[in-house]
């Protein structure tokens, strides 16, 4: 893990059953290898780690989460932050389900 004093990780989340229904679309495009996403087609932006709506929870917690539990572990301060918009999926990102299944290893927002 690079020593930086905060990095940024990205996860869009799937579109709920209702967005579906109203024949939402997506409009976050990803620049597939890198942590770049495209808004439209004039807006990016560059995170250190971006998750797409495939992502599993494991490679989320194992990629950004768990290097920072085993600092933390070793005595450093470490603070993981869910932050957006209502209903962009912060719930579903720290491993509550939308429809309150939590049962399953996709909804766990830990390790086992």
């Amino acid at each position: 893990m690079a020593t930086a004093a905060v990095r940024v990780a990205l996860r869009v989340r799937p579109l709920t059953q209702k967005e579906t229904l109203c024949n939402s679309a997506e409009t976050i495009s990803f620049i597939q290898n890198e942590p770049q996403i495209y808004i439209g087609n004039e807006h990016s932006f560059t995170y250190d780690h971006v998750f797409d709506t495939k992502s599993h929870q494991q490679h989320i917690y194992s990629t950004s989460v768990q290097p920072l539990v085993e600092k933390y572990v070793d005595g450093f301060n470490a603070t993981i932050l869910a932050y957006g918009q209502t209903g962009s999926g912060k719930t579903y990102s720290m491993g509550t389900a939308i429809d309150g299944n939590t049962d399953s290893d996709d909804n766990q927002g830990t390790s086992k």
